[in-house]
């Protein structure tokens, strides 16, 4: 029955498009989730994520004086190239190519221990990190560089990059535009959500809030947020 059920959802998620979702969504709500090649739905952190969140943030705050002081190379390094980068006046795709080639090319990726955790930039910067710590030293970067918070993302998803597709995560910034622009640890290239075919994405999270995610054309149940959390159980928490 698991097989059938899996089945229907990839037949739903092939045909509906966003007419037929525009027409599942309340009305109030179509304005904010019809923009930028992802549907996002706001709704309550599950309390394991609510409790990273509350730890993420207090290690970001004790070691920001850090960021902004140290002379260990990898943090002044990245202080340096950023700075560098804001005084070339480049377009917001220019600079988020070069973060991102920056950061993939200059942070480890390692694995975590038995506990998931979301290390600040500081750690990562010196110590390497997996997925969400290295889209999360992208996201300090942008800070820097004077882009709103509310427009920076954490999302987790599938990467479709391995086979079989793992659980992984990535930053994705929302310019002017309402586009979501994708920074990926496992590509220096930026794509924007409208185009991506490598990442399905299952939920997103910020300064702000949660949100679940889906991709304009795979909408109609729960097939990529149940992937998420399967292949997460599997690696042991380490998406």
């Amino acid at each position: 029955m698991p097989e059938i059920q899996d089945v229907r959802r990839r037949r739903f998620h092939r045909l509906a498009g966003a007419g037929l979702l525009a027409a599942m969504l309340p009305t109030a709500s179509r304005a904010n989730t019809l923009v930028g090649g992802w549907i996002t739905i706001k709704i309550p952190p599950p309390p394991d994520v609510a409790a990273k969140l509350k730890n993420l943030t207090a290690r970001v705050d004790a070691r920001q004086p850090l960021m902004e002081t140290s002379n260990e190379r990898p943090i002044r390094k990245y202080r340096e190239f950023l700075d560098q980068l804001a005084a070339k006046n480049l377009s917001q795709m220019d600079q988020l190519k070069a973060v991102n080639t920056y950061v993939n090319a200059n942070v480890a990726r390692r694995k975590d221990g038995p506990e998931d955790v979301w290390a600040e930039a500081y750690t990562t910067l010196k110590e390497g990190g997996d997925c969400e710590d290295i889209a999360l030293v992208k996201r300090w970067g942008l800070k820097r560089l004077k882009y709103a918070r509310e427009n920076l993302f954490l999302v987790m998803g599938m990467t479709l990059l391995t086979r079989p597709p793992e659980g992984h995560a990535l930053l994705a910034v929302r310019l002017s535009d309402k586009v979501f622009q994708v920074m990926y640890n496992l590509v220096y290239s930026i794509e924007d959500a409208t185009s991506l075919r490598y990442f399905e994405p299952a939920y997103a999270v910020n300064e702000f809030g949660f949100w679940r995610v889906d991709r304009v054309d795979h909408v109609g149940g729960d097939y990529w947020q149940e992937a998420y959390l399967r292949a997460v159980k599997r690696q042991g928490g380490k998406a």
